[in-house]
């Protein structure tokens, strides 16, 4: 272990203390398209004890733009079985539970117990549904989202923050990168973000973006804090 995460525990806000709490720390991966395929494989690299891993999708070949976890060896398959292999070469030390099912709140193996949800799913209906079960089991979520040349962040706790729906209003309009394109490396930016809110929580160093959102530009390099409040009937229910 010390040899493998030497610079980590070198690193003194992480030391041989937090780095023997991401060992000991479980989370939930939902989604693994371009932002899972980046926080996977950093949470992996950071020696995270546990990682669940959930998608029902097959990986095809305009995947591999941006979702690095894959090959072209890889198309047709689907992406949970994939990732597991990856991810299990990668640090055979970390234990990674798939589910290659759709994220729909029935199976309680995929949630329950865990320190930690990231969200990295593309669709609306599949976050606000995290969004309430999480609320109801007291698990903290790092949010993320992307498109085109950006995307943002926010480290969300029930009881202390504003959760998904004082971020993204129930009714809005999704927007895809099927229908106005991505960049390919802003998956990686934002879920590199994500891996790192993760890891501070996990390993308890430094400040979480909690009810803030932060939003990044990449075109323009804009990175932006913008301040939120719980304003929602999960919220209120919760504080």
């Amino acid at each position: 272990m010390f040899m493998r995460y030497d610079r980590h525990i070198l690193f003194d806000k992480i030391g041989d203390k937090g780095q023997e709490k991401l060992k000991k720390s479980k989370v939930t991966i939902i989604g693994l398209g371009g932002l899972g395929s980046s926080v996977s494989l950093y949470l992996v690299g950071a020696g995270v004890g546990e990682i669940r891993i959930i998608d029902n999708d097959k990986i095809d070949i305009h995947n591999l733009q941006r979702q690095i976890l894959y090959t072209e060896g890889d198309i047709g398959k689907f992406k949970a079985d994939v990732a597991e292999k990856r991810l299990s070469k990668t640090n055979k030390k970390v234990k990674i539970i798939k589910f290659r099912e759709k994220f729909d709140g029935k199976n309680n193996a995929v949630l329950e117990g865990v320190d930690l949800v990231i969200d990295c799913t593309d669709n609306l209906k599949s976050r606000f549904l995290m969004n309430k079960i999480c609320f109801e089991k007291n698990i903290p979520i790092v949010h993320g989202a992307v498109v085109a040349d950006y995307g943002w962040i926010s480290f969300i706790k029930p009881g202390e923050t504003a959760c998904l729906k004082c971020i993204i209003p129930e009714k809005a309009k999704p927007t895809s990168s099927s229908e106005i394109g991505i960049l390919n490396s802003a998956p990686g930016v934002i879920g590199t973000i994500q891996a790192t809110e993760a890891i501070k929580y996990l390993a308890g160093f430094g400040e979480n973006l909690k009810n803030i959102l932060l939003f990044v530009e990449l075109s323009n390099n804009r990175f932006n804090k913008i301040k939120i409040k719980p304003n929602c009937e999960i919220c209120s229910s919760h504080l």
